[in-house]
């Protein structure tokens, strides 16, 4: 019986070996965005990074929206 349960778990690690390798090569491109340093220090008090003002509009023409059948 021991050694059933054994296989069994052993079977169910077994399957996540394959995506193993997607999770390295994933982790290997979050991290230096994740690691990454802002251009604008918001802990700063120095209000001369942080525009004063923002402006603008957005338009949008001949837009359809339609649900996928």
């Amino acid at each position: 019986m021991a050694i059933l349960f054994a296989a069994m778990g052993m079977a169910q690690a077994a399957m996540g070996f394959g995506d193993m390798g997607k999770a390295k090569s994933a982790v290997q491109r979050i991290f230096p965005i994740v690691d990454r340093k802002p251009i604008i220090d918001m802990d700063a008090n120095d209000e001369s990074q942080v525009p004063s003002k923002v402006l603008g509009a957005v338009e949008f023409s001949n837009v359809d929206f339609v649900y996928p059948r």
